[in-house]
């Protein structure tokens, strides 16, 4: 049983983002992506999310809870 990570979907990258309140540009920022047009090619499936970054945005998010 192999546990592979996948890229996200754009409907999931759409429903995080709208279920953390941030606009695509702050929600671009808090993963360090170069741009909020970046954010808009991963929403509109014109661009694929790295794994890393989707990673990345859901350790933060777990984080976020605890953190000020």
């Amino acid at each position: 049983m192999t546990n592979k990570l996948l890229s996200p979907t754009p409907a999931e990258i759409l429903a995080i983002r709208q279920a953390a309140v941030l606009t695509q540009a702050q929600a671009a920022a808090r993963v360090y992506a170069s741009s909020y047009r970046t954010w808009q090619d991963w929403e509109r499936g014109v661009r694929t999310m790295p794994v890393a970054i989707w990673e990345l945005w859901k350790l933060q998010d777990v984080v976020s809870k605890y953190v000020d």
